[in-house]
């Protein structure tokens, strides 16, 4: 029982990281070239010379690639999460 609780705790916090990294890529997908943290990243990378890299992964599909990728983590730590709760609650 110890295990799968720590496990699920463990899975929690990586639950709610990966949730901030989803709703990120969500809202960056939905103000696409507006967003000035694309922008800044862009301005990045034109300095440092690795403009042409950061143009593809700002592109719509790389943008919604991005989102449905971050999504799919977030749900599989919420099942990871559920999983190890669930047998915490149940094994004893």
């Amino acid at each position: 029982m110890t295990n799968h609780l720590v496990m699920a705790v463990i899975a929690f916090a990586a639950l709610l990281f990966a949730q901030g990294f989803a709703l990120l890529a969500r809202s960056l997908d939905a103000t696409g070239r507006d967003s000035s943290h694309l922008q800044a990243r862009m301005a990045l990378a034109r300095k440092t010379g690795f403009g042409w890299p950061e143009t593809l992964a700002q592109g719509p599909a790389a943008l919604l690639l991005q989102k449905w990728i971050a999504f799919a983590l977030a749900a599989a730590a919420l099942i990871f999460t559920v999983w190890h709760a669930s047998m915490a609650f149940f094994s004893e």
